[in-house]
């Protein structure tokens, strides 16, 4: 995790730039993940992840660390995930822990409870950053956030240098309660079982056919 908090604080400094910062709270998991677009000239016609892995080494003075987590997903924008078990890393989500001074998410009692502290510091420290939308996921039902939008399931943070100081993040969860059709979950499964369905179907009708032929050539002879 140590890696992922020099990374995502590499990014802040090298960018100046938006930054999209996501994490998802999928039952007692967890998924994190930033997009970057970085400046063609910055990057010297390198990959933005090679451009990334070059100063990384820089700053942690090891040439083995692991970059699994890095993705290039065009010339100029970076893509970086995080994952784990909720139980395990919620004292360690990288980006919460990266621009808070401190945060908290627990569940107790049927409810999920994530608060951070009142300002947004990254601002302070990497001076180029322009703004970053901080956008929270989840399949648990919603009890109360003082998000800036929601948007279905979805709820955004819009964080600029003007709004740092008061930008506490709050949103609390129902931990037994779910939203029907999450990513489209249901479509996607009542999709898999139909398709499922049909080929056992058609490869049923076709052995049909292929035993029918059999018999009534048996018949004739």
């Amino acid at each position: 995790m140590k890696k992922g908090l020099i990374l995502i604080g590499l990014c802040f400094l090298l960018c100046g730039c938006s930054m999209n910062y996501e994490l998802e709270i999928y039952n007692d998991k967890y998924n994190e993940q930033i997009t970057i677009d970085f400046d063609s000239v910055q990057l010297s016609d390198k990959k933005p992840s090679e451009y990334i892995k070059d100063e990384l080494i820089k700053v942690d003075g090891s040439e083995t660390i692991e970059y699994r987590n890095l993705k290039d997903i065009d010339s100029n924008k970076l893509f970086s995930k995080y994952s784990g078990r909720m139980e395990e890393y919620k004292d360690n989500l990288t980006g919460l822990a990266t621009c808070y001074d401190l945060y908290k998410i627990n569940d107790y009692e049927g409810v999920i409870t994530l608060l951070t502290s009142k300002t947004f510091n990254c601002f302070d420290y990497y001076q180029d950053l322009d703004e970053i939308t901080v956008m929270i996921k989840s399949n648990h039902k919603l009890i109360e956030t003082n998000a800036d939008r929601v948007e279905g399931y979805k709820y955004y943070w819009d964080i600029n240098k003007n709004t740092k100081d008061d930008e506490k993040i709050l949103l609390k969860l129902k931990s037994d309660e779910y939203i029907f059709n999450y990513e489209n979950e249901f479509v996607k499964k009542v999709v898999f079982i139909l398709g499922i369905t049909g080929i056992i179907l058609i490869v049923g009708f076709g052995a049909y056919k292929i035993a029918t032929k059999k018999m009534n050539k048996a018949n004739e002879i």
